[in-house]
């Protein structure tokens, strides 16, 4: 299986927009496919959940649109290839999911507060924080085994 996509967790948020757009740069310099994943759950106490499913998935296909759309507006990068992708659960099982299918790396934003458990993801992952005020030289987080990290944090 080749894996040879950049998969970036997006859910709106700025530091999910900081993510995607280091991640475009990324494809941009290696050539790897960008994958934008969105995921969002339902609540299965609905009176016809398979129509909210339909419904629901429209409505989060056309938010996860816009915020791809708002943070390439601002990239300077341009992906090598990009996919976008939304899946109904709870975002780390579907990230999990995904990256086993051909994730080359995973890069998911944070924000300082917590952050999420990716050990098990199984392929190198880069969390970028949101807009942070740094030098414009070290602002740009690096992939894993990089000789600096200066703004992102690589889990080993």
């Amino acid at each position: 299986m080749d894996r040879n996509d950049i998969v970036v967790a997006l859910d709106g948020s700025e530091r999910s927009l900081e993510a995607l757009r280091w991640a475009a740069r990324e494809s941009e310099l290696t050539g790897d496919r960008l994958v934008v994943l969105h995921a969002f759950e339902i609540d299965d106490e609905h009176p016809d959940p398979s129509a909210m499913r339909i419904t629901t998935e429209s409505v989060h296909r056309t938010r996860a649109t816009a915020w791809l759309r708002r943070a390439l507006e601002e990239c300077a990068a341009i992906p090598y290839s990009i996919r976008l992708e939304v899946a109904e659960g709870r975002w780390m099982d579907v990230l999990r999911r995904r990256a086993a299918r051909s994730a080359s790396m995973v890069v998911i934003g944070v924000d300082g507060r917590r952050t999420p458990e990716v050990s098990k993801l199984g392929v190198p992952v880069v969390l970028v924080p949101g807009a942070v005020a740094t030098p414009a030289d070290d602002a740009e987080p690096r992939r894993a085994g990089a000789a600096r990290v200066p703004d992102a944090t690589v889990p080993a």
